[in-house]
């Protein structure tokens, strides 16, 4: 796959979250919320399959590392931001990277795809309201839900939405 291939709807090279967005959502469409990572651990298994992580990247047309020759495929979102940078061009900012390793995390504790598209969501808008706001000059910032407190911009202290309510279905 050329580089300019590999290039998102703008022309760039760079990884966005509404590219991860829209990946998210097809991938809960294609595989629902319930599906479960059979093997983990890598972003391409020997039979072809793919963890979330890795899901997200194929279901956008990005290259993965081959299964079993590239120790990328094994890695945390860091090492394999740094071999698409290296090997592709291909870069993602730092919220991006973090909210990828909030939804490996699930995947690696083989919860469900549900979960880890939840978790990859949540992480992101959480890191990207805390940026905005710091450019406001806001130092603290709580949201409430019937829950309870989600977001305490000073302490990122975060709780779960209620059971069954998942943050990117708001």
């Amino acid at each position: 796959m050329s580089n300019k291939e590999m290039t998102s709807p703008d022309g760039e090279r760079h990884l966005s979250y509404n590219q991860m967005m829209a990946a998210n959502e097809q991938l809960i469409e294609k595989y629902g919320e319930e599906y479960r990572d059979k093997i983990g651990g890598k972003y391409t298994h020997s039979d072809g399959t793919h963890c979330y992580v890795g899901a997200l990247f194929e279901e956008l047309g990005y290259p993965l590392p081959e299964a079993g020759k590239d120790y990328a495929n094994g890695s945390s979102v860091g090492g394999i931001k740094s071999w698409l940078e290296k090997n592709h061009g291909v870069t993602m900012n730092r919220n991006l990277q973090a909210a990828l390793q909030a939804a490996q995390g699930k995947n690696d504790r083989k919860e469900t795809w549900g979960s880890a598209a939840d978790a990859f969501m949540q992480s992101y808008r959480k890191s990207h309201a805390v940026e905005q706001l710091k450019t406001q000059g806001v130092n603290q910032i709580s949201m409430e839900s019937e829950s309870g407190t989600i977001f305490n911009g000073s302490t990122n202290v975060t709780k779960e939405k209620s059971v069954g309510q998942k943050i990117w279905e708001d």
